[in-house]
């Protein structure tokens, strides 16, 4: 539906020269008239204008929410969330690198040399949300983890940037999530536009056949 067209018009201005324009003398006046609450305090006013005011408020009130709620919408919309999903046969029990980068089925226990294969590029800043891992092995405790290469660098280094909370993959073919990516600091994970991100899976035992599903926040107020 459209914006249907504006029915109010000005009721003063304060710059050109037309017949409505008053100057900026006694645009202070009126200003500090208000300011003074002088439409409240002179009863004689007040019961002329008083519908008129109360009116006035109702509508201030409701120019307030719809800019609480613009505010509230339009950082919600710079804020969104992309899914990249892989599988692989898992046949390590080390690290390993998932085949983000192509949603392939080959895993790796290095990042060198396969950027094709395992690198994704971020378009504007943000963090990893959460991975999920899922595979036909009971893995048992087992990590997530967050490697990132700025400019200048081919691939990241073997060695995370992030590391998520262990988590024990108990039972075979069942879903697990893993999240609060940190570094040895205590520092949550984040990228920044451009960024090369590779996500690397670190079981106790062998998975064979998995999948992957990681979840991204991304900032689009911060693009590349």
């Amino acid at each position: 539906m459209a914006l249907a067209n504006k029915k109010h018009t000005r009721i003063y201005s304060t710059t050109g020269s037309d017949f409505d324009k008053i100057d900026s003398t006694k645009l202070d006046r009126i200003a500090a008239k208000f300011n003074a609450k002088e439409h409240i305090a002179d009863e004689g006013s007040f019961e002329t204008l008083g519908p008129v005011l109360y009116q006035l408020q109702q509508v201030t009130e409701e120019l307030d929410e719809i800019r609480r709620f613009a505010t509230a919408e339009l950082n919600h919309k710079a804020t969104t969330k992309h899914v990249l999903n892989c599988g692989f046969y898992g046949s390590y029990t080390a690290r390993q690198f998932m085949p983000f980068g192509y949603g392939g089925t080959f895993e790796y226990t290095t990042s060198a040399g396969r950027l094709e294969n395992f690198g994704f590029v971020a378009p504007c800043s943000g963090k990893v949300d959460y991975v999920i891992m899922r595979s036909e092995q009971a893995c048992g405790n087992s990590q997530v983890n967050i490697h990132i290469a700025g400019a200048g660098l081919e691939v990241p280094s073997n060695t995370p940037n992030f590391y998520s909370t262990a988590v024990n993959m108990a039972a075979d073919d069942t879903s697990y999530k893993f999240q609060n990516f940190t570094n040895q600091g205590g520092q949550e994970n984040s990228f920044n536009a451009g960024d090369l991100i590779m996500i690397s899976f670190d079981p106790t035992s062998t998975s064979y056949d998995t999948i992957s599903t990681a979840v991204l926040e991304l900032d689009w107020t911060n693009e590349l």
